[in-house]
């Protein structure tokens, strides 16, 4: 099977990353969302009701994603080729990937596909591993590399592509709360709304004292942002405007 350099998905929306595994996807194939199940279906809900259409307008408008015109969470769970995995917590999210390549058990189908054909291939799909990390004190850089490399090493042993994208909701900050467990960082988001999570600025070393809130900087010496570390294993692709490989 090729190999697929790790991707990170921008421009684009909870549906919207469930629909590329779904649609780019060979069995096994995983889909890991660090917030509760709770969460999770709330923000999958809040994305559908924004692509809905009125009724007066629907024979106008078709909205753009296919899961409203399937069953979403259920689809999901049942499914025999994707799992759905939800590690609300950094080391619950952590011991699943060291272990992950021990959980496949399917086999590892080989070929060469057809010229010019995109075949299908093995996903492993990690949704808003940056606010995993923001109630830790692993939010710096040698926190999110270390989960990374981790994600990396998984997709690696299993032969699948590793895709990430941080897409949470903005607009319910009761929501927001849920999904990242963190009061202080919600206040910091809602200001943020027009910055890109990859572009905020951490530490370099692990901050080891709570003292002060993830919106406040307190000292923290050099900082870089988590972009530069995504780049190290990952290429960023806008799907607003451009074409997966």
């Amino acid at each position: 099977m090729a190999s697929f350099r790790p991707l990170v998905l921008e421009g684009i929306d909870l549906a919207g990353v469930i629909e590329h595994v779904l649609d780019k996807h060979t069995a096994p194939s995983t889909i890991v969302v660090c917030c509760s199940k709770d969460a999770f279906s709330r923000q999958l809900q809040a994305a559908l009701t924004h692509e809905a259409v009125a009724p007066e307008n629907a024979e106008q408008v078709a909205p753009r994603s296919k899961l409203l015109a399937r069953p979403t969470l259920r689809l999901l769970a049942s499914s025999r080729t994707i799992n759905l995995v939800f590690c609300p917590e950094l080391a619950h999210l952590r011991a699943y990937l060291a272990t992950y390549a021990y959980q496949i058990t399917e086999p590892i189908v080989s070929g060469v596909p057809p010229p010019n054909s995109p075949a299908p291939h093995r996903i492993l799909a990690v949704l808003n591993p940056i606010h995993a990390h923001k109630p830790t004190s692993a939010y710096s850089a040698q926190g999110i590399n270390r989960t990374f490399a981790t994600a990396v090493d998984a997709a690696y042993h299993t032969q699948s592509q590793l895709v990430l994208a941080e897409c949470p909701s903005q607009d319910d900050s009761a929501r927001l709360e849920d999904l990242l467990a963190s009061e202080d960082t919600t206040t910091t988001i809602a200001r943020q709304t027009d910055i890109s999570f990859w572009d905020e600025a951490v530490s370099i070393l692990n901050v080891t004292t709570k003292s002060f809130g993830a919106g406040e900087r307190g000292w923290v010496g050099r900082t870089v942002t988590i972009r530069r570390i995504a780049e190290r294993w990952c290429r960023f692709v806008d799907l607003a405007g451009a074409e997966m490989s």
